[in-house]
């Protein structure tokens, strides 16, 4: 498609297409930890849990993914998202930096919540989750520095 014929979309709309997605994104995970709680948990089995040295692995495995997904997502945020020699930020460049680092985010929390799951117990997966969260909520998209 020819960039010339492409519409131009608004600051003012970007921002909101990216404060909708960041929403929904979250609205995501806690509509899957209120499933687990409520739902799963409440019909589940307590043979069907977890052993510990599984548990164990998969915590290492949670933790490593929180903790690569939150450098690679403000690496990567930074490198597309750098600003311009005006010294602000391309709008497509901001949105795609910020959803970026937003899935990093997700994948974790979500890893987290399917093991809290399987384990049927909150501790020690739902640390995971609730960082994984907190990087995703401090990341609001306020538009600062955008075009």
């Amino acid at each position: 498609m020819d960039p010339a014929n492409q519409p131009q979309v608004s600051r003012a709309g970007r921002l909101m297409t990216a404060r909708i997605i960041w929403g929904a994104m979250l609205m995501g995970q806690i509509m899957f930890l209120a499933i687990i709680v409520l739902v799963i948990w409440a019909n589940a089995r307590p043979e069907q849990r977890l052993d510990d040295d599984l548990r164990r692995i998969l915590l290492y495995a949670g933790v490593g993914m929180l903790v690569s997904g939150v450098l690679v997502g403000y690496l990567l945020r930074s490198k597309i998202a750098a600003p311009g020699s005006d010294g602000l930020i391309d709008g497509g460049r901001y949105f795609t930096g910020n959803i970026l680092l937003w899935a990093m985010m997700e994948g974790a929390s979500l890893f987290g919540l399917v093991m809290m799951m399987l384990d049927q117990k909150a501790w020690p997966f739902l640390g995971i989750v609730i960082v994984a969260m907190a990087v995703q909520a401090i990341n609001f998209p306020t538009g600062n520095g955008m075009k």
